[in-house]
């Protein structure tokens, strides 16, 4: 099954969302258009719960990206960059389709975008007590600073807010996670938005990234990055049959004002 997706214009980026359905069907069907290496991934996961979360969404990644590209899902080839990246194989109808994949718990998000490259993170709302550590060993200082300055809530949001946003820039400059968590550096502005002010010792020509924060379901964070302007983007939901909602949104979505800063 080919699903039809909406048009997607230069400028706009469509961010889907799914959630992982408990249909042993529902995740077979998916599993009969992976290629041979997610399949192989997908058997490597002890649990069968986490098995199908990752069939399912590399099958609705398929079944959207066909949608955009006019190929049948079970066709797509992706090619996988030096840092895990995959991208489609340059063949005329793909050439311009940019994309970017997220899971966490039972939720994903993936983002496409026409002519520039994409990333999004997603991450499941948790406690993480290693916050701190991981912040003052791998964050930029300033960064790190901030998160210890914090208790609670606060700093597990923060925390989480840093590291989706830092995740979806990685993801769209292709660049390894590790290597690049301190030399990607966000503050909060005065209205608790993340802001990119340095990418690898570079303080000026920031302007041109799109970066946005994404609140998919209740519990969840998640950051969409594109190092081109955006217009305009749109939201759209998946289910198992394939229809979808939009609206589309302004570059940036508002904070509420009682809740600690949160990015993305």
């Amino acid at each position: 099954m080919q699903v039809s997706a909406p048009s997607l214009q230069q400028g706009e980026v469509h961010v889907w969302t799914a959630r992982v359905v408990d249909d042993m069907e529902v995740t077979a069907e998916f599993a009969g258009i992976l290629d041979h290496v997610e399949y192989a991934k997908a058997a490597r996961f002890s649990y069968e719960r986490h098995r199908a979360r990752f069939i399912q969404f590399h099958g609705i990644l398929r079944r959207i990206l066909s949608g955009y590209t006019g190929i049948a899902a079970a066709e797509l080839i992706f090619v996988i960059g030096r840092h895990g990246k995959p991208t489609l194989t340059r063949i005329r109808e793909c050439t311009d389709v940019h994309f970017s994949l997220s899971h966490s718990g039972d939720c994903c998000m993936i983002a496409v975008r026409r002519g520039y490259p994409i990333g999004v993170d997603l991450e499941e709302v948790r406690e993480f007590p290693q916050a701190t550590n991981i912040a003052r060993k791998h964050f930029a200082l300033a960064e790190g600073r901030l998160l210890k300055s914090l208790k609670g809530a606060s700093q597990r949001d923060v925390f989480f807010a840093l590291w989706t946003h830092k995740e979806a820039v990685a993801k769209a400059l292709g660049a390894s996670l590790a290597a690049t968590l301190d030399r990607i550096e966000f503050e909060f502005d005065p209205l608790g938005y993340p802001r990119l002010i340095s990418l690898d010792g570079n303080r000026t020509d920031l302007d041109q990234w799109f970066i946005q924060r994404q609140q998919p379901s209740s519990g969840y964070v998640g950051a969409v990055a594109s190092p081109h302007a955006c217009l305009k983007v749109i939201p759209r939901v998946w289910n198992e049959i394939g229809h979808a909602g939009s609206r589309a949104t302004p570059s940036r979505a508002r904070v509420d004002a009682d809740r600690a800063p949160i990015g993305t």
